[in-house]
């Protein structure tokens, strides 16, 4: 579910090559409900780095926060 979920919620917007492969990670990641601590840790980045590719990815979803792109189905946002 989770899977088709961010599927759909990008892919609704644009192409997946418009997101950097650490975007879609972290993204992927915030669904799934990790904390960004813990995606730092599985990323070996920064949790700084974690913090700039959630908000980058968010800009280019047009999205305010990962509640909006797990809503994406049920709001006409994307």
């Amino acid at each position: 579910m989770i899977d088709h979920l961010f599927t759909y919620c990008f892919e609704k917007n644009s192409t997946l090559s418009k997101y950097s492969k650490n975007e879609i990670d972290v993204i992927f990641r915030l669904i799934k409900g990790y904390d960004i601590t813990s995606i730092s840790r599985e990323l070996n980045i920064s949790y700084k780095m974690v913090s700039h590719y959630k908000n980058s990815a968010l800009d280019r979803i047009g999205a305010k926060s990962i509640v909006d792109v797990i809503r994406c189905n049920n709001i006409n946002m994307l």
